[in-house]
């Protein structure tokens, strides 16, 4: 959800979150009376916070970083062209680690490979992708034995970018929309993942909590986000069923979320921390196609067109 925020107070937020019990120091400098900028809190905060860990891992036997933030002009779209708007607020992270070889700097926000570290292009992506969805840009500067720096713009004003993706009611009831499907079992991830692409919906899979998680930050990486989950959070996902769903919901937002278990069990008894939002529906084993597409929001009788899928999503494909 979008919403004016303080940009200092998010990075105070996520420094200390990154640098606890950290041997590298970090000094912030803010200029004051700064306008709040229109963001959602929980993806700006982890986009903040893979950049302050990718400084933090090239230090890992000590070393400092500088943040400051503060307003910057763009007048005409002078300075930043891709930033719709003349009022921006600036946040630069200025490490004095190792610095970034000018070969690997090129490709630092390619999705995949390790640069230096074990922060992996993939979070770096993330960043770049959560900051663009908000109107903004992000570049970073690099010299071998200078230390790297990442510069983060973003527009004051409401109506300065696209901003982020809201929920795909309308594509979702339409039978059309992005899903990812996550469950432990392979059966019912193949019969449920048939029936999803058979009414029209474009799915991604997952077998574990943790491995949703990627798939999730994959498709963030690439300026996309999913319109639903679809999650099974008993045994078969753990470990990081719970995690996955708290993580899951930060990076989609708006993402409707439909928790699948074992029959028998109420909705208050789905697994979660008291801290983690509750999903938005709940599935009881074997749901049949009826159910999910009601869950999801899709007319049941699409399933008209498609006489293949009237079968339970808890069945084996195979007929084994």
């Amino acid at each position: 959800v979008l919403r004016p925020a303080s940009i200092p107070e998010l990075v105070s937020i996520t420094l200390a979150g990154v640098f606890e019990d950290s041997p590298v120091s970090c000094t912030t400098s803010v200029e004051e009376d700064l306008p709040p900028v229109l963001v959602d809190r929980a993806q700006m905060e982890l986009a903040l916070g893979y950049l302050l860990r990718h400084a933090l891992e090239t230090m890992p036997d000590g070393g400092s970083v500088l943040v400051s933030i503060e307003s910057a002009s763009n007048e005409g779209h002078s300075v930043w062209p891709s930033v719709r708007s003349s009022e921006c607020v600036l946040v630069t992270m200025r490490d004095d680690g190792p610095g970034i070889p000018p070969e690997h700097l090129e490709r630092l926000f390619d999705p995949y490979p390790v640069v230096g570290n074990s922060s992996s292009g993939l979070d770096l992506a993330t960043a770049r992708s959560i900051v663009e969805r908000h109107g903004g840009s992000l570049s970073v500067d690099s010299s071998v034995g200078e230390g790297t720096t990442f510069r983060i713009v973003l527009p004051v004003n409401e109506s300065a970018g696209p901003g982020i993706a809201q929920p795909g009611a309308e594509a979702l009831a339409a039978g059309r929309g992005r899903i990812l499907l996550c469950d432990g079992d392979a059966d019912v991830l193949e019969t449920t993942a048939r029936l999803l692409t058979a009414v029209g919906y474009e799915v991604s899979r997952a077998g574990s909590g943790p491995e949703a998680l990627e798939v999730c930050r994959e498709m963030m990486a690439a300026g996309k986000s999913y319109d639903a989950l679809i999650l099974d959070l008993g045994a078969g996902v753990r470990p990081g069923g719970a995690e996955a769903l708290q993580s899951l919901r930060d990076l989609c937002p708006g993402a409707r979320t439909i928790s699948s278990c074992a029959g028998g069990r109420r909705d208050d008894e789905v697994p979660r921390r008291d801290a983690s939002p509750r999903p938005d529906f709940v599935l009881r084993k074997p749901y049949g196609p009826d159910e999910l597409l009601r869950a999801l929001g899709s007319p049941v009788d699409v399933l008209e067109a498609f006489p293949e899928t009237r079968t339970s999503c808890e069945d084996d494909p195979s007929g084994d």
